[in-house]
């Protein structure tokens, strides 16, 4: 979340606790400087929080969300990144760089994150 604070997601696969959280952080920290090289006035305000980690993210029907949750703040979560990554990193940064929702992808119309406003929370 630029100009906040940055949760950063890393696939995660090993067993001792302790390293797999010190690789999560080191990860999600090496993140954080990358972006920081290629957009330095976008990263210079986000701080590190934490990282979380997932086997494999899946939304609750099973199909890709995509979109804004909020001013400032999207989201990418797919089961398929193998498949729809490209795909999806596409129109994502087109609407990124737009900023509006007015000229929003119709592809995507689908598999906006707000299709769960009506689920109750876990």
């Amino acid at each position: 979340q630029v100009g906040g604070v940055a949760s950063m997601s890393q696939l995660g696969g090993l067993t001792d606790r302790k390293k797999k959280e010190d690789d999560k952080n080191a990860a999600a920290k090496e993140m954080i400087r990358s972006a920081s090289q290629v957009s330095p006035s976008a990263i210079e305000s986000v701080e590190f929080s934490h990282a979380e980690s997932a086997d494999r993210p899946m939304p609750r029907d099973g199909l890709p969300a995509v979109g804004f949750l909020r001013p400032g703040l999207f989201c990418v979560v797919s089961h398929s990144g193998i498949t729809l990554g490209p795909l999806l990193g596409e129109l994502a940064a087109i609407e990124l760089q737009l900023c509006d929702q007015a000229a929003a992808s119709e592809l995507l119309e689908d598999y906006r994150p707000t299709r769960f406003d009506n689920y109750a929370s876990p």
